[in-house]
C-alpha cells in the first residue's frame, strides 16, 4: 500500500508493456507455495467480488549517522525502538469485459517521545476495458498524503510488512499526491501494437507554495519481428516542474529494436531491453538525453528468482529543486528457504546529474535491504529486515531546509503481517 501514487504512474506509462503475458510472467516471482505469504498474485480473479484485508505491526529501531550542517531527523530515535501499524484493503472484480481494482490504506507510527504520528493515507482505484478482442482501454486515479517523502522516489517492494522504505524517507512537510492516467492500446494487424495515453502526478506540500508536477502525454506503435525482438516508434512529450524552479518540456523518442527474449532453451533466463531519447528544453537551451532500461531475469530452481536491471531518464522527485537525470543499477535475489521461510535481498545504485549534460552537478545514492519471511499459518507471517540508505547532493544544489546533502539511515523492523478474505476466494 506504500507510494501508491508514484506506482500508478510508472503502471500507466509501461500499460503497453504490461499487456504482454510473456512479460508479466518474467516479472513475477515464483509463488510455489501459494498463500503462505499473503495473498497469491497468480490467483485467477474470477466475477465475484474478492476483497482482502491486510495488517502488519512491527517494531523497529532507526537511526541516522549526523554529521555536521546535515539538520536533525525527527522520525529516528537514536537506541530507542518505535512501533507502527500499516492496514489496507483491496478490491477486485472481473466483469465480462472489464477489470475493476481498488484500495485503501493507512499507516501509524508511534515514538516514545512524540506519540502517535500518522505516517500515510492512500486510496488508489482502476480500471481495464477490453471492448472487442483488438482494443484495451485502462485508466486509474490515485491520492497519497503522507509527511514522509523517499528523496529520490525509490521504489520500495510491497510484499508486506511494515515496509523498510519508511526508514528511507525524511519528514518534511505533509504532502497530497494526486495522480492519474488513461491508455488505449488497439493492435493493428496479427503483430502490431499502436498505444496512446498520458498520465499526470502533481504533489501539494503543506505551507509551501511549489510543489512537484510531472505530465506526460504519447504514442507508441510496436510491431513484433518474431523470436522476442520487436521495432518500437513513438513519440511524446513530457512537461516536469520541480518547486520553483521553471518547467521544463522533454521531447521522448522511441526508435529501436526492444527485446524480450529468453537466453536459454530452458526459459529459465530471460532479457528486456528498451532504448530510446529525450530532447529537454528549459531557460538554458535545449539537450539531447539518451534514455533506455535493460533487465536480466534468471529462475533457479521452482522458488528461487535473481534479477538485474538499469535504466536512465529524465526525472523529478518530491523534494528536489529541479529536474535531473538518473541512472539507477539494482539487483535482487529471493526465493523459498524451506516451505516456509522466504528471504530477499535486493540493492539499488543511482548516479546523476542536476546540469542535465552530465557535467557539473552530480549526485550519489546507494540502497541495500534484506527480508526474511516465516509463515505461522496460511494467514500469518513474521518477518524481519534491515535497510541500509545514503545520499550525497552537491552543496551548490539548492535544498530545502530540512532535506539535507548528506545522509546515512539504517533501520531494523520486525513484526506480524497478517492477510484475510474477506469476501470471495483467492
Amino acid at each position: 500500500m506504500q507510494r501508491l501514487g508514484l506506482q500508478l504512474v510508472v503502471a500507466c506509462a509501461i500499460a503497453s508493456v504490461a499487456a504482454d503475458p510473456a512479460v508479466r510472467a518474467a516479472e513475477q516471482p515464483s509463488r510455489i507455495f501459494r498463500g503462505l505469504f499473503g495473498p497469491d498474485p497468480d490467483a485467477a480473479v474470477t466475477s465475484h467480488p474478492v476483497v482482502e484485508l491486510r495488517v502488519a505491526t512491527y517494531e523497529a529501531r532507526g537511526q541516522t549517522q549526523r554529521r555536521a550542517g546535515e539538520g536533525v531527523d525527527e522520525s529516528t530515535q537514536d537506541d530507542e525502538f518505535y512501533s507502527g501499524v500499516t492496514t489496507g484493503v483491496s478490491y477486485r472484480r472481473k466483469a465480462r469485459t472489464a477489470l475493476l481494482t481498488g484500495s485503501v490504506g493507512n499507516a501509524l507510527r508511534v515514538y516514545p517521545l512524540g506519540g502517535v504520528t500518522v505516517a500515510e493515507h492512500s486510496g488508489y482505484g482502476g480500471i481495464e476495458v477490453r471492448p472487442n478482442r483488438r482494443t484495451t482501454v485502462r485508466g486509474a486515479g490515485g491520492v497519497l498524503y503522507t509527511p514522509l517523502h523517499q528523496v529520490l522516489g525509490l521504489a520500495v517492494p510491497t510484499d508486506g510488512g511494515g515496509g523498510g522504505g519508511g526508514d528511507a524517507s525524511l519528514p518534511t512537510n505533509a504532502s497530497t499526491t494526486y495522480s492519474g492516467g488513461l491508455s488505449v492500446a488497439r493492435q493493428i494487424g496479427r503483430r502490431g501494437v499502436l498505444t496512446v495515453g498520458g498520465d499526470g502526478r502533481t504533489t501539494q506540500f503543506a505551507g509551501r507554495d511549489a510543489g512537484t508536477t510531472a505530465q506526460q502525454a504519447g504514442a507508441t506503435y510496436t510491431y513484433d519481428m518474431g523470436k522476442g525482438f520487436g521495432l518500437r516508434v513513438g513519440d511524446g512529450v513530457r512537461v516536469l516542474r520541480a518547486g520553483t524552479a521553471p518547467p521544463i518540456v522533454a521531447q521522448d523518442t522511441a526508435l529501436g529494436i526492444d527485446v524480450n527474449r529468453a537466453l536459454t532453451e530452458s526459459r529459465r533466463t530471460t532479457v528486456t531491453v528498451t532504448t530510446g531519447s529525450s530532447i529537454a528544453s528549459s531557460e538554458t537551451g535545449r539537450r539531447l538525453i539518451a534514455t533506455g532500461a535493460a533487465t536480466l531475469l534468471h529462475r533457479v530452481g521452482r522458488s528461487w528468482q535473481a534479477s538485474a536491471s538499469i535504466e536512465r531518464g529524465l526525472q523529478v522527485a518530491d523534494l528536489l529543486p529541479e529536474p535531473f537525470v538518473a541512472n539507477n543499477a539494482s539487483f535482487t535475489v529471493g526465493g523459498f528457504l524451506s516451505r516456509r521461510a522466504s528471504l530477499r535481498v535486493r540493492g539499488v545504485y543511482g548516479f546523476g546529474d542536476f546540469d542535465l549534460d552530465g557535467s557539473a552537478s552530480p549526485y550519489r545514492s546507494y540502497l541495500a535491504e534484506g527480508r526474511a519471511g516465516i509463515a505461522l499459518g496460511r494467514h500469518v507471517q513474521l518477518y524481519i529486515e534491515h535497510l541500509y540508505y545514503q545520499h550525497r547532493f552537491p552543496e551548490a544544489l539548492l535544498l530545502p531546509a530540512d532535506v539535507p546533502h548528506r545522509r546515512v539511515q539504517h533501520g531494523t523492523r520486525f513484526g506480524l503481517d497478517i492477510w484475510a478474505t474477506l469476501m470471495g476466494r483467492s
